[in-house]
């Protein structure tokens, strides 16, 4: 099944960003630049794997929200003008729901090559260890998060140890990357149809760099592997679809306008501007799940989002 064609799938790629490492070790290839190329060589790999798994069904980004990837690109080239012509620019983040470990493997497949290469994310540090998997984070580019305890829900992150990644983060972000995150914090095993508390600190970043952001929003992956399953690919329909938040002009403009209508947090009466935001955020997210799951389930003509395909 999908276990068989992904344990290929991550040989192949283990492979590939062996000899892409070696390269650049040897000086022929930046650092940003073997990234991209591992990037590229994971996404050809691990679409293979998926793409053979035919009874599984996902109707893209471009079913849900058409067009939402060439807006996208067209606001990074914006971006990149305005830096040559001696501007700052401003972050780009891009939140998504999490209920899966196909999350991570549908968002390699289905995000365009040319925003992919731009693309990293964090990942908990104890994924480094892994075998093979490791190897991969590592050179594809990734930050590791380094928290105190490895406990369900605990989140507080070891300072000194983050310290330099997160100056690495930065300059990422400086020469026009993009950074992927799970504002869950973590994986939601409990209802995947109703999204978990955000977690504030990536708010209050987003706030002080005036970031641009995005939702890329997922539904029915937790049926292809459930997250209390090690290994599964149950045949089922998923959809996943990219929402503009903030519009180019940024957190700050976007976040004003939203303070003004409402200057409390609904959920708990905060008047911290970071848990306003991450909880309006939430609420969005919210709504765009809702609305993805539906129309999910009437182009895959069936019932709901957790229906099966014969």
């Amino acid at each position: 099944g999908l276990g068989i064609l992904l344990a290929g799938a991550i040989i192949w790629d283990y492979i590939g960003c062996l000899v892409i490492q070696g390269i650049c070790s040897l000086g022929l290839l930046s650092r940003a630049t073997s990234e991209g190329c591992a990037l590229m060589w994971t996404k050809l790999t691990w679409t293979i794997g998926v793409k053979s798994a035919f009874w599984i069904s996902s109707y893209n980004t471009e079913y849900a929200t058409p067009g939402a990837w060439a807006e996208f690109m067209k606001e990074m080239d914006v971006l990149d003008e305005a830096v040559k012509k001696g501007g700052k620019r401003r972050p780009v983040f891009i939140f998504s729901n999490h209920v899966s470990f196909m999350d991570t493997l549908l968002i390699v497949v289905y995000f365009p090559a040319k925003v992919l290469w731009r693309v990293r994310c964090y990942m908990g540090s104890f994924l480094y260890g892994l075998p093979l998997f490791g190897t991969i984070c590592k050179v594809l580019g990734h930050f590791p998060v380094y928290f105190l305890k490895n406990e369900e829900g605990k989140f507080t992150t070891d300072a000194a140890k983050m310290a330099p990644v997160e100056e690495e983060v930065s300059r990422h972000l400086e020469a026009g990357g993009v950074l992927t995150l799970f504002p869950e914090g973590a994986m939601n095993r409990a209802d995947p149809s109703k999204l978990m508390t955000f977690r504030y600190g990536t708010f209050k970043r987003a706030l002080a760099e005036d970031a641009i952001i995005y939702h890329f929003v997922t539904c029915g992956h937790e049926d292809v592997w459930p997250a209390a399953s090690g290994f599964s690919g149950n045949p089922a329909t998923t959809g996943m679809g990219l929402y503009p938040v903030t519009g180019p002009e940024g957190t700050k403009k976007y976040f004003a306008e939203l303070k003004a209508k409402a200057p409390k947090s609904v959920e708990t009466g905060s008047s911290e501007d970071f848990v306003i935001l991450a909880e309006h955020a939430r609420a969005t997210m919210q709504k765009q799940y809702d609305s993805l799951a539906a129309n999910t389930a009437a182009l895959s003509g069936k019932n709901g989002p957790k229906s099966k395909r014969d």
